[in-house]
């Protein structure tokens, strides 16, 4: 799963991850980043926002972790 479909599919909330979900899918040039450090780099130079930036860790540690679940699920 891709970083971007996992934001589309993700429950957008009312805080600073969702501000960050929102920002993101709103971004026609969102990268396709192999690591949360690369995407950081790229959306701190768009967006100019740290806090919403940093609120992404958290969403792609979400990521990361449903990742692992896809995974698993399709080596059982």
């Amino acid at each position: 799963m891709k970083f971007k479909l996992f934001l589309e599919l993700r429950k957008t909330e009312y805080d600073a991850k969702g501000d960050f979900v929102r920002l993101a899918l709103a971004d026609p040039e969102l990268p396709d980043a192999a690591n949360w450090n690369e995407f950081r780099l790229y959306f701190l130079q768009r967006h100019k926002n740290e806090s919403v930036t940093d609120a992404g860790a958290f969403v792609w540690k979400e990521y990361q972790a449903a990742k692992r679940k896809e995974d698993k699920a399709m080596k059982a």
